[in-house]
């Protein structure tokens, strides 16, 4: 079994089970440190392009959202480091890496705690997740995933 955060798709062997819809939310992020180096941006328009860390979840590899007016407008993006997991690109911006733009559920805990500061969070369009358990096979689920489907429901509903 796998997690998956996003629209689903798959082949007619992959079973996608609704955990909860729309998770969270996103926020571009970076520390402290890394803003006392570079001047905090007012506008998505002024977001340094080099300093932007990049994740290669689809729809945020080239450009990240913010609302402009009444719209949702993807604002491109470029950096030097691509990472392949929030994780990864949250601890690039912790240690003063760059600007990153990743889901709440990565980064509340530093967030409360001061590591991270949100950027520009009145252009924030209030995009969410869905996200999805992944198993393979039966249409009924074993004793013990379904135990565990249960544990992340409630765990995830109270991050959200």
């Amino acid at each position: 079994m796998a997690n998956r955060s996003g629209k689903t798709g798959g082949g007619a062997d992959i079973r996608f089970y609704p955990i909860i819809s729309d998770f969270g939310g996103h926020a571009a992020v970076a520390s402290p440190d890394d803003l006392a180096r570079h001047d905090t941006p007012p506008t998505p328009d002024d977001l340094g392009q080099p300093s932007c860390l990049k994740f290669s979840f689809r729809r945020s590899i080239d450009s990240w959202p913010f609302r402009s007016d009444d719209r949702v407008v993807p604002r491109p993006v470029d950096g030097p480091f691509m990472g392949n997991s929030g994780e990864i690109v949250r601890l690039m911006a912790l240690a003063g890496g760059g600007t990153a733009r990743l889901g709440h559920y990565h980064i509340a805990a530093d967030l409360a705690a001061g590591r991270l500061v949100e950027l520009l969070a009145s252009f924030n369009p209030g995009d969410t997740e869905d996200i999805h358990a992944l198993y393979a096979g039966q249409e009924r689920l074993a004793l013990r995933v379904a135990a565990f489907l249960g544990f992340l429901e409630r765990e995830l509903v109270i991050m959200a």
